[in-house]
């Protein structure tokens, strides 16, 4: 199963809304710089880093998988030649 953009982007907000009511404000940039504090990440980052953890440790290079349809988009992580 495929996670679409607009299933990524209301993750995030999600989350984001979260934060605001739990540090109690309305600050985008407070919400943000607590986040780096904590070392917090969105979903969308982190989605993004397993994606290119995922494509390292199966060696895109050698094995011709790798190919995602990730929001909307066919993404390759290998070379195909």
């Amino acid at each position: 199963m495929t996670a679409l953009k607009s299933d990524v982007y209301s993750l995030d907000f999600t989350v984001r809304r979260f934060l605001m009511k739990l540090f109690k404000t309305v600050n985008n940039d407070v919400t943000q710089d607590c986040c780096n504090f904590l070392k917090f990440s969105l979903p969308s980052d982190l989605l993004a880093v397993r994606y290119a953890t995922f494509c390292i440790a199966i060696d895109c290079t050698n094995i011709n998988i790798g190919i995602f349809d990730l929001n909307k988009l066919t993404l390759l992580c290998c070379s195909l030649g």
